[in-house]
């Protein structure tokens, strides 16, 4: 049995090494071809076949520094859009920022610009006015950007949008309404509606450790805000999405969602660590919700 075994175990080695030795097939890398070359392991025997590191014509030449941050934690799970483009051959692009150690006192939106021709210099400065966290962006069909993020107040925690039109350097602060005691948290944000303005929002609420509640039984509670104005006024605040609440839920991880929009319709992923996954969706802009069961969590609340 034992040398049947090792039989079996010597010619899976032999299979593993025969197919290590054959050639890879040539691939295009855009306009370079990129051809496969052969290495001889160092300790012999083995020959392993590698693609040939691309020219300088490859993607690598492109990368470039558009900012820098001392801050490391970009993201607590789900990582929002922070890259766009409001206009032909313009791109945007956000990040979270802080230089000042310790207690980061200066973190908040780092944003830059290209403008067709070079990106801006590395931003010193942030987006917001005051030290705020976590921004989410977005562009609507108009070049108007978005970013959004949250602060912390006197009585509580607030999110804030900041618009800003294509060319311009001044950015206009709107503050998303709510009756959340305590505030909300580690917003999401996309841009559609029929016209491509509408600005779709999913946080979370304030952990009472932080100063917040449970709110309707549950513990950083999602919910979901809209403007159809670019951020003028919210029609919609505080919506509680179906089945996304404290009978299915006890509570919600910080940045566990994310959110898409293109047209009318609107999806929210809901993917926490201890509970159902699930998509809630809306095919007229907000207006209404239904959910979609991904992934059905043995354990309800």
């Amino acid at each position: 049995m034992k040398r049947a075994l090792l039989i079996t175990f010597t010619l899976s080695i032999a299979f593993v090494a025969y197919g290590q030795y054959r050639g890879l097939p040539v691939r295009t890398n855009g306009n370079t071809k990129v051809k496969a070359i052969t290495n001889v392991h160092p300790g012999g025997g083995i020959v392993m076949e590698q693609p040939a590191i691309p020219t300088a014509t490859g993607f690598r030449s492109t990368e470039e520094e558009i900012g820098t941050t001392n801050f490391d934690i970009q993201t607590l799970a789900s990582l929002g859009r922070r890259i766009g483009e409001p206009a032909n051959g313009h791109i945007g692009a956000a990040w979270q920022m802080a230089f000042v150690q310790p207690g980061f006192t200066d973190r908040g939106t780092g944003y830059n610009h290209f403008e067709g021709n070079e990106w801006g210099p590395n931003p010193t400065a942030q987006v917001e006015s005051s030290r705020s966290g976590y921004p989410s962006y977005t562009v609507m069909e108009n070049g108007t950007e978005v970013v959004i993020s949250h602060k912390a107040l006197t009585a509580g925690w607030q999110l804030t949008a900041y618009t800003k039109a294509v060319g311009e350097t001044a950015w206009t602060e709107h503050v998303l309404p709510s009756d959340v005691p305590g505030g909300n948290v580690w917003a999401k944000i996309a841009a559609g509606g029929a016209d491509g303005n509408s600005l779709h929002v999913v946080a979370i609420t304030l952990n009472p450790s932080f100063g917040g509640q449970v709110y309707r039984g549950m513990t950083n509670h999602p919910l979901y805000w809209r403007s159809t104005d670019g951020g003028q006024t919210w029609d919609k605040k505080d919506v509680v999405l179906p089945g996304v609440d404290s009978t299915k839920y006890l509570s919600m991880g910080a940045e566990s969602y994310s959110i898409e929009a293109k047209g009318e319709t609107v999806a929210i992923s809901i993917t926490g660590l201890f509970g159902d996954v699930v998509v809630v969706k809306s095919e007229d802009n907000g207006d209404s919700w239904e959910n979609n069961l991904v992934f059905d969590f043995p354990l309800d609340n």
